[in-house]
This record gives structure tokens, sequence and C-alpha cells, in this order.
């Protein structure tokens, strides 16, 4: 993961701060997945100043009703779901989720801003 990001990153003129808040958000979804789970997939692109990343797979409930607001009356709000929106809102500049191919999976799609 880091070598696919890094060797983009390079040929576009990411900032090594901005290269970090990437695979620190990276990092921060990983440890909410369990072990066994679905496959991992991750698309990097750069569309004009903007890098994008998108990590698809996932499955973990209560990340995807965090990120993507859809918080229902089973939500448990806690520190862990206030810390995830805090550091995904600090190190990336927009972020979003999608639905996955199979049930129950998801996508998060992440922006940062080349400058």
């Amino acid at each position: 993961m880091r070598v696919v990001i890094g060797g983009v990153a390079s040929r576009h003129a990411l900032s090594v701060d901005g290269l970090d808040d990437i695979e620190l958000a990276l990092e921060t979804l990983f440890r909410e997945e369990p072990v066994e789970g679905n496959d991992l997939t991750l698309t990097v692109s750069v569309v004009g100043e903007t890098f994008k990343v998108a990590l698809g797979g996932l499955c973990s409930q209560l990340v995807r009703q965090t990120l993507s607001g859809t918080e229902g009356s089973d939500f448990r709000r806690d520190a862990l779901s206030d810390v995830l929106r805090m550091l995904m809102d600090s190190l990336v500049d927009g972020y979003r989720t999608e639905d996955g191919p199979t049930p129950g999976s998801f996508s998060v799609e992440m922006e940062k801003r080349i400058t």
C-alpha cells in the first residue's frame, strides 16, 4: 500500500505531509476492520490538483455510519466514532462512503489537494 501510494504521490508532487496524512487515514480505516473479512482494494488516482484514494471491501458498520452521517436510532455514538470523524476531517480534504459489491461491504473515497 505504501509503495503504491508513495509512487503515485512522488510523480504528482504530493507533499510528504500530504502523503503521511493519507497513509494515516488509511491505517485508521484498516484498524477498525476485522482480521478475517472481505478482500480490500486500493485505488489511487490524480485528477487535476486532487489526489484521490479509494479503499474498498470494508465491512465495519460503525465506520460506515460514522463517516456517512447515517447515524440511525441503533447507532451507538462513542469515543471511537468521535475520534474517527475528527481524524478523517483533519487528515483529508474530503471523504465519502459508497456501497460495495457485496452485501454489507463499502468503500471510503478520500481526496487530498496537491499544493
